[in-house]
Order: structure tokens, then sequence, then C-alpha cells
């Protein structure tokens, strides 16, 4: 067997009957039906051969089709950050024989998220900005003070709840799903809270309906369907290996055609999201390699000289090379009327373009968000540094709309595991949010010091016999008696 050649199968589209169409690619021709190969006795110098072929169905998702002359295997392709097409769900979920709900046509749309939202400075930006802001700062939950020393220590790892639920909150911008798994046993003498990688996980059906599926390569997963760990969907539970009871929240965000996972409010972003960091790419690559010359050096002389050959060379050493920017064309001419050496610029002029671009998909990233711009530690064009009062005014909108609405939906979905699992009190449970600038640059200190203490502040000493050395530096009536001056000088003018 381990002669026989090998094919690779790419799937096509889905024909009728219940079969799909494939495009069998090799270095031997040959047609596939129903998974066994007819080869042709004669054989061909071209490279590749393509040919197209119909498997049934049940056959499709099997890595491998064996007969006793060749070996098909069904190619994968590993993950790219090209911008993948927006996910459809299939509603008839039975032509797929997998015990699994495929999240896109490869099932890895999570893991091109993932890629994207690791390479984009900016939206990786964003979010990192809206899991802070949502974490909040603390919890209160006064009906139930025991609650809060549990939330100090939720799982062996020794992980705080707000870790917990700021992963939560991480993985549910980033993808529009979380999973969070928890564990007791059969007494509920414990709840502990692990939040799962969210591209390693898939819904089930089938048998396996009710279910969610961690596997380390759903790319790769195929003849390895056993090794998948299935954990009942909440409220259910099962016994794991461990002998400990399992279950598995997920939280999603809802989108229409979409019942079964979530889509992350950003995903009209995609697009912009692969500019900006090809953008930037773009400018590396520019910088790295610089394919446009800077310029052209005219030397006049003959092409045997040894001087001005070991002249260049020394050129090129002092001015060409890695920790230089661009490279030079030179060119050595026969000599003529004119000898004196010339040297011509080449000027690029598609900067504009491109930072235009970039900028415009800074902006599609934050909109598409429903986030903004100073709170993304991205600086406003035409200002001196940050505007306290416009982080102030942008972070109340989005406390009263985007932070809140995102707590509100977690901690909905865990309250019932701490008050069913755990045995606590939720009622009053909610997250402590505090504004990321203080109120500092609205107060004026003279109108709240006294006047000793001003003294004191500036190391200065205090005149212990001034009647006013207690009362504050400023008041009203000062700027009251300064009016009535102006008045009166008005008064007199006229």
């Amino acid at each position: 067997m381990a002669d026989n050649p090998i094919i690779s199968i790419d799937v096509v589209d889905l024909g009728p009957n219940e079969t799909r169409k494939f495009k069998v690619e090799g270095k031997k021709g040959g047609v596939v039906i129903g998974g066994r190969n007819k080869s042709k006795k004669k054989k061909t110098s071209k490279p590749k051969k393509t040919v197209e072929a119909y498997i049934p169905s049940y056959r499709v998702n099997s890595d491998h089709f064996e007969d006793p002359n060749r070996i098909i295997r069904i190619k994968k392709e590993p993950v790219t950050l090209q911008v993948p097409d927006i996910v459809v769900e299939k509603t008839r979920l039975d032509f797929d024989p997998n015990n699994w709900i495929k999240f896109g046509s490869d099932n890895l749309f999570p893991n091109a998220l993932a890629a994207i939202n690791r390479q984009a400075i900016n939206q990786r930006s964003v979010l990192h900005w809206k899991a802070i802001y949502t974490t909040g700062n603390g919890f209160l939950n006064p009906d139930d003070e025991s609650l809060l020393e549990y939330f100090k220590r939720v799982n062996p790892k020794g992980q705080t709840f707000r870790k917990v639920f700021k992963k939560t909150i991480q993985s549910f911008n980033a993808s529009g799903n979380a999973y969070v798994e928890i564990v007791t046993d059969t007494f509920g003498t414990f709840t502990w809270l692990f939040v799962w990688d969210n591209t390693k996980v898939r819904l089930g059906k089938r048998s396996r309906r009710g279910f969610a599926g961690m596997f380390p390569d759903w790319a790769r997963v195929h003849g390895r369907e056993a090794d998948i760990k299935w954990v009942p969907l909440y409220p259910n539970f099962e016994p794991g290996d461990d002998g400990l009871l399992h279950s598995i929240l997920h939280i999603k965000e809802d989108e229409d055609e979409f019942p079964n996972y979530g889509l992350p409010v950003w995903v009209a972003a995609l697009d912009a999201a692969a500019i900006g960091y090809k953008t930037n790419k773009w400018n590396l690559t520019r910088l790295d390699n610089q394919f446009q010359t800077s310029g052209i050096l005219e030397l006049y002389g003959s092409k045997d000289d040894k001087e001005l050959k070991e002249g260049i060379e020394k050129f090129k050493k002092a001015r060409i090379g890695e920790k230089r920017n661009s490279q030079l064309l030179i060119i050595v001419k026969e000599r003529g009327n004119d000898d004196a050496s010339k040297y011509t610029p080449l000027i690029q002029t598609n900067d504009g373009d491109w930072i235009k671009l970039h900028d415009q998909s800074d902006q599609d990233i934050i909109i598409a968000n429903n986030w903004f711009r100073s709170l993304s530690g991205l600086s406003e064009p035409g200002k001196l540094g940050s505007d306290t009062q416009q982080i102030r005014t942008q972070y109340d909108i989005a406390l009263s709309t985007v932070i809140t609405e995102t707590q509100d939906l977690i901690l909905e979905a865990l309250k019932p595991i701490f008050q069913d699992v755990g045995g606590f009190n939720v009622d009053s449970l909610e997250v402590i949010n505090q504004s990321p600038v203080g109120i500092a640059d609205r107060l004026n200190p003279n109108f709240i010091l006294t006047r000793k203490e001003g003294y004191e502040i500036f190391g200065l000493t205090p005149d212990e016999n001034d009647p006013d050395l207690n009362k504050v530096i400023n008041t009203n009536k000062g700027k009251v008696e300064e009016i009535k001056l102006e008045e009166d000088a008005t008064r007199s003018t006229d």
C-alpha cells in the first residue's frame, strides 16, 4: 500500500441524489466512482491531471477511501489570513454524516476570526479595551457576601471570577461565542468554572445533539472522532473520566439565520480588519525590500576600470542593505562629451493612498464594533494630547449601551449556575464600573483648600496671626466685590 499514489480531493459542489462533486488531482488520471478507482493503464507525462468524480455523501467525510490499487486522501487546507466568506448555516444538517455542526464551509471559521484578531492591530486594540471596560473593577452582591468570597477562587488553577469573566467577554467579543465549563460533584460541595477556547469547540448533532465537543484541531478531526471530548450543554450534567459532573454553558451573540452559533458584532468589518493588517504588512515589506529603487547614479568610465569597480562595491556596502533605506541603481557609461556623474532620485507618490486606506480601515473597525475612538487608545486627528471631557462623555455613552448590555447578557447566563449549583443568592449581583478619567480636572482646589493648607502645599510658613488663615482660599465673595467695583467704575464713566 505504501507505493500507491495519493491524489487530493477538493469539494466543488453538492450534486443531486445526495452525492458530492469533487475535483480529483494527481499524477495519474482516473475516475473515482463510489470511492473506487478505475485507473487508466496509459501514463501521462503531465505533472497533474484533473478529472471530476462523484462519491456518495456517506463516504465524503472519511479521511480516505481504500481499495487494492490506490489510497485517496482528502486535501486539508491550512488556516490563512484571507478574508473568510460570511458563513451560512445549513438548514438540512442531515446531509452531513458527522456528529458535529460545521461552523463555516470548512468548519474553520472561528480559526479565521482568531487569525485576523491576532494580526490586525487596531481590531485587536478595540477588542482589548472593550474587554477591560466591560470587565469592570469588581462585583457587588449585598444580599449574599459569601458569593464574593467564592469569587476569589473559582477553579483549581486559582483563577478569580474576574479573570474568568474577562476571558468570557474576550471570547464573546472576538467570535460571538463563549463556552464556560461547570464542574461539580454529586453533592454540590464545590463549583468550578473554566473558559474553553472557542476555536476548539463545535456543537453536536444526531447522537451528540445537546452536547458540545472539544477537539484541539478540527482540520484534522477525521479519523480521530473518538478523541473528541463531549460535554452536555447546561443545565444537563454527565460524569467525566475524573468522576466529576461536567456541563458546558454556551453564550452567543444571536444572529438571524444562525440558530446554532453566534456571530461577532464586527463581522461586517472582516474586510476592514484585513485591510488594516495588509497595509501594515505592505509598509514592512517596502521597508525591508524596497521594490522601487530610491534613485539612479550614473558614473562615467570604463566597465573594466578596477578602481571604479572597487568604488562601486564600497558604495554599496555603505549605502545599501539591511538597516539602510532603499537601494540604488548604479549605471556605468562610457566617457563622452559630458563626463560629470549624475544622480536622479525616484520619488514615490503612492503613500497618501495607503494612509487614507489605513485610516478608513480604522474607522470602519471602530464603527463595526459599536465602540469609540477615544476609548480604543487611538488619538483624535487634529488634537494634541487626550481630551478628558470627550473620554468621559464617550465612556458614559458606552456604559449605558454596549458595556452594560454585554455585562447583563453574561451575568444573566451565569446567575443560574451560582444559584442552582452553588446555592448562592444572586439577586443583587452587579459589576462595579468606574470611568477611566476622574473628576479632578473639574475641581478647583482653591474652593476646598484653606489658606493654611495652601501655604503648606507649597512648603511656605503661614502667618499664624492671619485671621483668614483657616478660611478657603477662594470664595464667591471676592468675585461679587470685583463685579461691584466694575459696575461702580462703569457708572462713574457715564
